[in-house]
């Protein structure tokens, strides 16, 4: 994606990062259907479901270039934008730093948690 092709290149941005993890709850939700519909594969709804909430939780991470820090520098002032832009060359190696040292672990569980508790409200 060419952000200078957007006519407003950081709403825009924006967007199109944040259709990623919509799309991952979008076929969430779909799975959800899916398992209380067609019960001889409730467990291969299950593992779709938490497949892909993970990709959405995990994509949400607002390190660089994760769709997250698109969306956090939206938001964002300009100062905290252009440390996001700054550090993304370096963006994969932090989130491999923070996998290896478990960081990811918990900040994924953190993000995660209450969508499990939700799903499993539902789901029940």
């Amino acid at each position: 994606i060419n952000p200078s092709y957007f006519r407003h290149p950081l709403r825009d941005m924006m967007w199109v990062a944040i259709a990623g993890p919509l799309t991952n709850f979008f076929l969430v939700g779909l799975a959800i259907l899916g398992w209380m519909f067609v019960p001889e594969f409730r467990e291969i709804f299950l593992l779709f479901i938490q497949i892909n909430v993970v990709l959405a939780c995990f994509n949400l991470i607002p390190i660089p270039p994760l769709d997250g820090s698109r969306v956090l520098a939206f938001f964002s002032p300009a100062s905290v934008r252009q440390v996001l832009f700054r550090i993304e060359p370096y963006g994969f190696v932090i989130v491999l730093i923070l996998a290896y040292l478990g960081i990811l672990n918990h900040i994924l569980e953190f993000m995660m948690t209450p969508i499990f508790r939700l799903l499993g409200f539902l789901l029940g």
